[in-house]
């Protein structure tokens, strides 16, 4: 036979579509088996035996990471419902199965496909669903815990609550205990004080002069004299004494008050209503004032009210409006609206 016979008869053996009709499938259900293989390396729930491969090539690696996206799901740790992994299975056998037929145009590889897919899925929707489970079991553990701290939790707020309104009883058990001692002891003062005034402004060198004229010296003439100008020359004096150290030498501006003492306690509230007319009297006497002898501490509080008093009548917003203090009450009042009252003071 010629060279040119022998290329004619190749030429023809190429043209000829029936001269290798089983090579073209061979190829493509090699590498399906391979993709399966792949996909199940183990060949679990497979009947007959596949092929595996131990290589693939980058387009057949990135053509079976699109088709089984499950795979990736699954070793990246990302947990899919069952409904969804079967209708993403579902998917996976429909392209190989347009695939295989448009290859082959036969509908055996389809049938073979199915069979060898449904076990592999059958496979991971029991993992996922075991997973599912797993996770659903952690999360309701998880919950049942946060339950039963949040249990305690408010047991112990219940508890805090319970001791906070004992607490809160106590403490008002103690401040009416306190303002109950507070007025006892004020009444055991007041009783010891009771006989006793309290003349301020009467210098030691000042001298005065009494009904006669004459210049009085001794503390006990200066009171006599005070008492005579306001029409109470006639009570009884138990004692007179100043209170305080005395002053430095040259220090004038300090003037020592004077207790004086009565042998009846009815004559002090005779003597504090008229000590008003002191006001109206000639110099010194209009600079001498009479009080009631008081506690240091209780003195400090009333004065704290008086100022109360006169601050509340400086500001502008209570221009026009009742402001006074009532000592009765020991309160401050605007308008009978109460905004400041006595508060008691530990001896």
């Amino acid at each position: 036979m010629s060279s040119r016979d022998r290329q004619s008869g190749r030429k023809e053996k190429r043209q000829d579509p029936t001269s290798s009709p089983k090579k073209s499938q061979r190829r493509y259900s090699l590498r399906t088996e391979e993709y399966l293989a792949k996909a199940n390396p183990n060949q679990e729930n497979f009947d007959t035996p596949i092929p595996t491969c131990n290589t693939m090539n980058e387009t057949e690696s990135e053509e079976f990471q699109r088709l089984f996206p499950l795979t990736q799901d699954r070793t990246t740790g990302t947990s899919n419902s069952a409904n969804t992994n079967m209708e993403r299975m579902s998917t996976i056998v429909e392209q190989f199965s347009t695939l295989f037929d448009a290859a082959t145009g036969s509908p055996s590889y389809t049938a073979k496909l199915t069979d060898a897919l449904t076990p592999l899925f059958e496979h991971l929707s029991e993992t996922i669903r075991t997973d599912i489970k797993e996770e659903l079991k952690s999360v309701k553990e998880d919950v049942e815990k946060q339950n039963k701290e949040i249990d305690h939790l408010k047991r112990k707020v219940e508890i805090l609550k319970q001791t906070s309104d004992e607490q809160a009883r106590t403490n008002t058990l103690l401040t009416e205990a306190v303002q109950q001692q507070q007025m006892f002891l004020e009444s055991v003062d007041f009783d010891k004080r009771r006989h006793n005034l309290i003349i301020t402004g009467l210098s030691e060198n000042i001298h005065l002069l009494n009904n006669n004229g004459e210049q009085v010296k001794t503390d006990e003439e200066k009171v006599a004299v005070v008492l005579s100008h306001i029409g109470k020359s006639d009570v009884d004096i138990a004692a007179i004494s100043r209170l305080g150290k005395l002053p430095a030498a040259g220090n004038q501006q300090r003037i020592r008050p004077i207790k004086l003492t009565l042998k009846e306690a009815h004559q002090r509230k005779g003597i504090l209503q008229v000590s008003k007319n002191l006001k109206t009297a000639p110099e010194p006497l209009r600079k001498i004032y009479i009080k009631s002898d008081t506690h240091p501490g209780i003195r400090r509080e009333m004065k704290r009210l008086r100022d109360v008093e006169r601050r509340e009548k400086d500001k502008p917003e209570n221009q026009g409006r009742n402001v006074w203090y009532d000592w009765k009450e020991r309160q401050v009042k605007v308008d009978n609206q109460v905004i400041d009252s006595y508060r008691p003071t530990f001896f």
